[in-house]
């Protein structure tokens, strides 16, 4: 809790990005309804409803906006120590890893629950207002591919949060997130099989973003056994890059 409330005191200006996933995320599922009462008479002779607003919907957010938006809430978090000279400071108490580091990942990890948590939410809410049956287990796909993105989401948090130590620049750490979200975005087209190895698309393939069916076993097992390597992974690089700073 000490750790949680030291972030949250530091992240003064957290709430623009929680601002912004809220403005990408209306404008996403705007689209998505747009195009879902544009083709309505395809879609109900088809006899699709909800997965016609999530397919439309999810693959510019979670290929693009998300990653975008975790890549800058990343770096803004580093800054702040970086501006501040906190790092030193805090390295002097030997709290640099905790609990500064690991209070920068569960903040990180909470916001991208709280982002999926804004996609579901205002998901149901459009669906509804379309008209659509809210069965039960309809729904609770939905809601099992919003927590696979988050697992996806957290992967990505952690590769951009060790970016952003790695690099001085606050510019140049949101432009890798740019660039690895545009990269993941473009090679799912030709090499969709890529898709479930690359960091930046692990949110897209968490939500079915370009699939928009329930994952197979083997499938499941992949996309777990990678997140749960990249998570361990950058965080375990991004707390020795805390540790052997020369401060």
């Amino acid at each position: 809790m000490s750790a949680t409330a030291i972030e949250r005191a530091k992240t003064t200006k957290g709430w623009l990005t929680c601002a912004v996933v809220v403005l990408l995320v209306a404008l996403s599922l705007a689209n998505g309804a747009g195009n879902y009462l544009e083709n309505r008479p395809v879609f109900t002779e088809q006899g699709v409803t909800w997965p016609a607003v999530w397919g439309q919907s999810v693959l510019l957010y979670a290929y693009l906006f998300l990653p975008i938006v975790i890549g800058v809430r990343a770096a803004m978090m580093v800054r702040v120590e970086n501006d501040d000279h906190n790092w030193r400071r805090m390295a002097s108490y030997d709290a640099a890893l905790v609990p500064v580091y690991r209070g920068k990942v569960g903040a990180l990890v909470r916001f991208c629950a709280a982002a999926q948590l804004i996609h579901v939410v205002l998901f149901l809410v459009t669906g509804l207002l379309l008209g659509f049956d809210p069965a039960p287990v309809t729904l609770a796909r939905f809601l099992l591919w919003a927590l696979a993105g988050w697992v996806g989401a957290c992967a990505v948090a952690l590769a951009q949060l060790y970016a952003a130590l790695r690099i001085a620049s606050f510019a140049s750490a949101v432009t890798v997130a740019v660039v690895g979200a545009v990269a993941g975005f473009l090679i799912t087209i030709p090499v969709p099989a890529a898709a479930y190895v690359f960091p930046y698309t692990q949110i897209g393939v968490g939500m079915r973003a370009r699939a928009l069916e329930s994952f197979t076993g083997g499938q499941a097992a992949l996309f777990l056994l990678v997140n749960l390597v990249l998570i361990t992974g950058f965080a375990w690089a991004g707390a020795r890059v805390v540790r052997r700073w020369e401060y």
